[in-house]
């Protein structure tokens, strides 16, 4: 087994810790039109109020180089060369800039909706710094001391700042997310899905000059969590917005902290703008096409998706056909509508797909009905205590408002057509919902949803999930460890190497070879049984991973064409982690393959024994193992190792790891822990960082 071809730098880097597109690039299937020599597109749209959706006039909007006003009812038109960015910008006094990436072709129309979040907060703070919060909201910005300068000049800022501070919530309204869900990934782009944006603007108090952050200083920020996502990650990709591209660009990362209404994603940054929390995502694509009630292609359309259990938005413009393809998230919930005048679409419900979808007949653009229409009402929906419950409702109509009601009693602020609702407990059980959509021409009302939330046993207390899921880790750790002592042989050359290279530090106290001392070079015979028992002494095997006590390794060799199978099985006591402070005991199986060609093991898989036991020295809480595995891939440069659905008994209560993490050349992934049907923590890999989230809490292990 050719170990020593994996450097001791490849050990420890494996072991040590392990609109969707932009608007209008949404991926039409092609552009069979000559534009000719009109080099123009039509931009029009209105300025709409993210919190409840009424028109903004006189807002300013910017577009190829020119500037408009909103009329009484938000509407605006202008026109815009097509070799432009396409990035439309709105400015309203008492709201925060809204950024769009508009879709742009020669001689049609562009129609867009923009949406401008209101102002969350106008704090000041002066030459000492200091932090200002977004009333009735996690949202807040915390500025250190002599870390402002003039936003045009460079110069050190010395007086008292407006800090404007705006939480944006993609969670209600996908559309209002600035930009596209799209982010710069080198020569191209990809496509991300949001949990939460902000936006952070600093002027001079006296001037109105704007500020900025000055060289090697940075604030911390809070964005609240906004997402229709019912499983936030625990950790997350920070993104600020390029305003002249209209794409997100990736810088530093946050974390989540806190449950419910009150759950944020803090990061540190470097400057400020549009902050965005949100990862890459998969997509796959909605094909169709597009017709006029007579069968006509339309001169101008555009469809968009919007997503119903995610945060995400895209457009595609139709080709000359009529023909679009628009993505969606893989697997995730949709809605799709085609847009042109005062002609619509839909909206029609996606179902989750992890492959492209045709859709068998073409969307046909009518007349709007003028009263609101309910194309799917909500459906019953059922959740474990401690989860987010999530509602929708699908509505035909323009200029829809809406109104959420829980037992008949108002929901203020919820007034898009999804209800997200944080963290229900067994008394939200019984509880029944409707949503009540009006527009200037009539008003409907929803059946009623009930909701129904299964109760749970309580789950520990958070200091006794922390030693669980540090278990969970140790166990993950503990594998690796269990197959140490295979690295005391190299099968390629068939001897049993000295003790004293097994170590990076620490030693071997004693390693005994079939009853013999091993004391140098000793011979391995094929298709016998061999056993070691070692005793180490703070054996530091790779960084941040130490043996300490006995191990035991019992190993069969079994020669085949081409390969060398080995099975056995290791028994650990007093193994010592020292990073996580835990102990165990225990037999854990393995088998490997090995190419004698090349000497490499090319695949381990190793099982735990039921009733392998780890101990906790901190808490003195043990865990037995009742089922899970791994499997590790090597190369003669690297290992990926991976760890998938763990189960053990804590206390007599049964505790089950679900999903797989992955150290070495593709690090990430998480476990989620749950007992009796209820998440109680997760443990992340991601970008290198191990950590361990509990009740939203969130620390690196």
């Amino acid at each position: 087994m050719r170990w020593k071809n994996i450097s001791r730098a490849t050990w420890a880097a494996a072991f040590g810790a392990v609109c969707m597109t932009a608007c209008g690039g949404g991926g039409g299937s092609g552009d069979n039109r000559d534009p000719g020599p009109v080099r123009q597109a039509r931009v029009e749209g209105r300025a709409l109020s993210a919190a409840d959706g009424l028109p903004v006039a006189g807002a300013a909007v910017t577009v190829g180089g020119k500037t408009v006003q909103t009329d009484s009812a938000g509407r605006f038109v202008a026109e815009s060369p097509v070799d432009a960015s396409g990035v439309v910008k709105a400015r309203r006094q008492g709201y925060a800039d809204a950024v769009l990436l508009a879709p742009l072709r020669a001689g049609e129309n562009a129609p867009v909706d923009l949406w401008l979040s209101p102002l969350g907060a106008n704090g000041q703070v002066g030459p000492a710094g200091g932090t200002v919060v977004v009333p009735g909201s996690p949202a807040q910005v915390t500025l250190p001391a002599a870390a402002l300068v003039d936003g045009v000049t460079g110069q050190a800022f010395t007086g008292t700042a407006d800090v404007l501070v705006t939480p944006i919530h993609p969670g209600r309204r996908p559309a209002a997310m600035p930009g596209s869900y799209q982010a710069r990934a080198g020569t191209g782009s990809v496509t991300i899905e949001s949990f939460g944006a902000l936006h952070v603007e600093l002027r001079a108090a006296d001037s109105g000059r704007p500020l900025q952050l000055g060289a090697g200083k940075t604030a911390v920020i809070r964005i609240p969590l906004a997402s229709r996502s019912p499983t936030p990650p625990a950790t997350l990709p920070l993104y600020h917005l390029d305003e002249t591209s209209g794409l997100w660009v990736e810088e530093g990362s946050a974390t989540l902290v806190g449950r419910g209404e009150e759950a944020y994603y803090e990061g540190r940054v470097s400057h400020f703008s549009y902050w965005n929390a949100d990862r890459p995502t998969e997509t796959v694509y909605v094909e169709g096409c597009v017709r006029l009630e007579d069968g006509r292609v339309p001169e101008s359309a555009v469809v968009s998706s919007e997503g119903v259990d995610y945060s995400g938005r895209a457009v595609a413009l139709p080709d000359g056909e009529g023909r679009f393809r628009v993505p969606v998230r893989k697997g995730g919930q949709a809605s799709l509508s085609a847009d042109s005048s005062l002609l619509r679409a839909g909206p029609l419900a996606v179902v989750p797909s992890n492959t492209d979808i045709s859709l068998p007949e073409c969307l046909v653009l009518q007349e709007v009905a003028q009263a609101p229409v309910i194309v799917r009402q909500p459906t019953e929906v059922k959740v474990t205590a401690g989860e987010r419950a999530l509602l929708s409702v699908l509505v035909e109509g323009r200029d829809l408002r809406y109104e959420w009601r829980r037992n008949g009693t108002l929901l203020p602020g919820e007034t898009a057509p999804v209800l997200l609702q944080p963290n229900v407990q067994a008394s939200d059980s019984g509880a029944q919902y409707s949503v009540a959509v009006s527009n200037a021409y009539g008003r409907v009302t929803s059946t009623p949803i009930l909701l129904t939330v299964d109760a749970t046993p309580p789950p520990p207390p958070p200091a006794a999930r922390a030693d669980l899921m540090r278990l969970v880790y140790a166990s993950f750790d503990t594998w690796f460890l269990a197959f140490a002592p295979a690295q005391l042989t190299d099968m390629e050359m068939t001897m049993l190497l000295p003790p004293a290279t097994v170590c990076r530090s620490g030693k071997v106290l004693q390693a005994v070879f079939d009853g013999r001392d091993v004391g140098g070079g000793e011979p391995i015979a094929a298709d016998v049984q061999h056993r070691i028992d070692a005793s180490f002494e703070s054996c530091d095997v790779t960084e941040g991973l130490f043996l300490d006590g006995r191990a035991m390794a019992e190993f069969r060799y079994t020669r085949a064409p081409g390969s060398v199978a080995v099975t056995g099985s290791t028994a650990m006591t007093q193994l010592s982690l020292a990073s996580q402070a835990v102990q165990g005991e225990g037999r854990f199986g393995y088998v490997a393959r090995i190419d004698t060609s090349t000497g490499v093991a090319t695949e381990v898989a190793m099982t735990p024994a039921s009733g392998a036991v780890l101990t906790s020295r901190k808490s003195g809480l043990s865990a037995v193992y009742a089922g899970g595995g791994t499997n590790l891939t090597v190369t003669s440069t690297s290992m990926i190792y991976h760890a998938k659905d763990l189960a053990f008994d804590v206390q007599g209560r049964r505790y089950v790891a679900t999903g797989e993490l992955r150290h070495g050349a593709e690090m990430g992934g998480a476990l989620l822990l749950t007992s009796e049907g209820k998440q109680i923590g997760r443990l992340i890999v991601s970008g290198g960082v191990v950590a361990i989230e509990i009740d939203g809490q969130v620390q690196p292990l």
